[in-house]
């Protein structure tokens, strides 16, 4: 037990263990050959029935736009890879890095670690800023799928790549305030404060006005 917790207080894991030593984690990590509780198979045929094969949209399913916003370009510096490289946290994906690995990378190693954050910073814009091709991105924005227990049944996780959370972060720190604005009510997870709230409230109203009617429902994506 001592090695367990010590192990996740040097990972920087530190809620993770106060969980697990008070007995409050819930959602236990299943191995592919184990049998989902709740419909029989083993976990690696519940998550591959969960995600049923890709397909291409075709064009009379996306919404054609007489205007579009003005696209402005996104710049990210050193400086702000640095700021959310201190607040990194989550497993590792498909690569092998994890959070922990990559803050270390990003802030341990004096003029290399500069460099570096210079770097990333650099592909988040190129990601930004562009429309970067399938091939160049598809390791890039990968996932390691596993799967937890719901008690029962079984929840499907992707953990996706440090890098992308990374960028992701710098991408919301440079530009989560004006998203926000853009998104209003309409995309509460654009950011907006109070969100969860008014959507709550909204969603509530549309159900006591049309929850009787006939061909009318909620979906839940």
């Amino acid at each position: 037990v001592t090695k367990t917790i010590v192990n996740m207080l040097f990972q920087g894991k530190l809620r993770q263990a106060v969980r697990w030593l008070t007995g409050r984690g819930k959602g236990g990590l299943l191995k592919p050959d184990d049998i989902c509780s709740k419909t029989g198979l083993p976990v690696d045929k519940v998550l591959a029935s969960k995600h049923p094969e890709p397909i291409t949209p075709p064009e009379s399913a996306l919404t054609n736009y007489a205007k579009t916003p003005v696209f402005i370009d996104v710049n990210i510096t050193g400086k702000v890879v640095e700021k959310v490289a201190r607040r990194l946290s989550g497993a590792a994906g498909p690569g092998g890095v994890d959070s922990v690995s990559l803050q270390d990378w990003l802030l341990r190693y004096g003029a290399v670690s500069k460099k570096l954050r210079e770097s990333v910073a650099q592909f988040a814009c190129w990601i930004a800023n562009s429309f970067p091709p399938w091939a160049s991105i598809c390791a890039y924005v990968a996932g390691r799928l596993i799967g937890l227990d719901k008690y029962p049944g079984v929840r499907p996780i992707g953990i996706g790549e440090a890098l992308q959370r990374c960028v992701g972060k710098a991408l919301l720190f440079v530009c989560g305030d004006e998203a926000a604005e853009a998104c209003g009510a309409k995309q509460i997870c654009g950011g907006l404060r109070s969100g969860i709230e008014g959507g709550i409230h909204a969603m509530s109203d549309l159900w006591n006005a049309y929850g009787e009617e006939d061909g009318w429902g909620i979906l839940l994506a």
